[in-house]
C-alpha cells in the first residue's frame, strides 16, 4: 500500500492559495478530526490507533514489555535490588540506576513504533510490523540518545543532592527542591522528544529542541493532560491487574501455575497501558502542533492531495 508522507516542521501562515477544498476542521480520514483535540479525542484516538494496527501498538509493545520484565527479573538477581529497597544502600542503588537504563531504552523504541502507527492512523492508515521497522529501524540510535539525556536529566540532579547532602546535611532541602524543579520542567518540556526523532526524522538536539519549542508555551495544559493520562492508566491497569490476580486462585493448583498466571497477567496489563499511554502522548503531540503551527492545515493539504 503506498503511504502518503507524514508532514514534518511546519510554519503557520495563510493559504498558499489554490482551489478552495474542504476546511481541516471537517476531515478525518483517520482516527482523529483534523483540529485542536480535547482530551477525551486523544483517548479515543489511541483506542482507535490500537484497533487499526494491533501487530504494532501492541504487539511490538508486548513483545518489549516481555523484554523488559525479563531483563528487570536477571537484574534484580544480579543487583539484588530487594535488599537495596529495604537498607538504602547508596552503591547498590546506583547499580540499580544502571539496571533502569537499559529497560528505559528498550520502552523508548517501543514508544517510537507506536509514534509512527498512531502518526499514519490520523492519515487512516494501517501499518505492519515490517512497514515500522523500516522507518522506525533506523532512528534507533537516535531514540536511545534521547532516552540516555532524558535518564541522565533524573540522575544527575538526583546524585548531586546525594553529594551535597554528605557535605552538609542541611543542604539538602533546598538542593533538592532546585532538583526536584528542574527535573519536573525538563520532563515536560522534552516529552515528545523520542516521538519527533521518529516522527520528524532529526536528531537527538534538534528533537529536545522541538519539543521545548511546542511545549513551554503550553507547559501547564501538557503537564496536565500528561498526568491525567498517567493517572487514569496506571489506576485502569491496577484494577485490571487486580482483577487477573484472582484468577489463580480459582483455576491454579499450585503456587507454580499461579505465579506464572500472575506474571501473564501483569505483562499483559503493561502491553495495554503502556500502549494506550504512548498513543495518547503521540495525539498530544500532533495537538501542540495543530495550535501552534497551523498543523492541521498542513494535514489537510496532505490527505487532499
Amino acid at each position: 500500500m503506498t503511504q502518503q508522507p507524514y508532514p514534518t516542521q511546519t510554519s503557520p501562515g495563510p493559504d498558499s492559495g489554490g482551489p478552495p477544498g474542504p476546511l481541516p476542521g471537517s476531515l478525518r480520514p483517520g482516527i482523529i478530526p483534523f483540529r485542536p483535540l480535547s482530551m477525551g479525542e486523544m483517548f479515543n484516538g489511541s483506542l482507535k490507533a490500537a484497533r487499526m494496527s494491533p501487530a504494532v501498538v501492541l504487539g511490538v509493545s508486548a513483545v518489549v514489555t516481555a523484554a523488559a520484565m525479563g531483563l528487570w527479573a536477571l537484574l534484580r538477581r544480579v543487583l539484588d535490588v530487594d535488599s537495596v529497597f529495604q537498607t538504602g544502600s547508596g552503591d547498590q542503588s546506583e547499580g540499580v540506576t544502571l539496571a533502569l537504563g537499559p529497560e528505559a531504552g528498550i520502552a523508548a523504541i517501543a514508544w517510537g513504533f507506536v509514534a509512527f502507527a498512531v502518526s499514519r492512523a490520523v492519515l487512516g492508515q494501517r501499518v505492519g510490523v515490517v512497514d515500522a521497522a523500516k522507518v522506525v529501524g533506523p532512528r534507533i540510535p537516535a531514540i536511545l540518545c534521547v532516552g540516555l539525556v532524558l535518564l541522565l536529566i533524573v540522575v544527575i540532579p538526583a546524585r548531586l543532592v546525594r553529594l551535597a547532602t554528605r557535605v552538609e546535611p542541611a543542604l539538602e532541602f533546598p538542593i533538592g527542591l532546585v532538583a526536584f524543579v528542574f527535573v519536573f520542567y525538563s520532563m515536560v518540556t522534552f516529552l515528545f522528544a523520542e516521538i519527533i526523532v521518529v516522527l520528524e526524522r532529526v536528531g537527538p538536539i534538534k528533537a529536545l529542541r522541538r519539543s521545548w519549542k511546542l511545549t513551554h508555551s503550553m507547559f501547564w495544559s501538557t503537564f496536565g493532560i500528561a498526568l491525567v493520562t498517567t493517572l487514569v492508566m496506571a489506576i485502569a491497569g491496577q484494577v485490571a491487574l487486580s482483577g487477573l490476580t484472582m484468577i489463580p486462585g480459582f483455576v491454579a493448583q499450585t503456587s507454580t501455575v499461579a505465579a506464572a498466571v500472575g506474571v501473564v497477567a501483569e505483562g499483559v496489563v503493561s502491553t495495554i497501558t503502556t500502549a494506550l499511554t504512548a498513543g495518547v502522548f503521540c495525539l498530544l503531540y500532533v495537538d501542540r502542533r495543530m495550535q501552534a503551527e497551523g498543523f492541521d492545515i498542513e494535514l489537510a493539504r496532505t490527505v487532499i492531495a
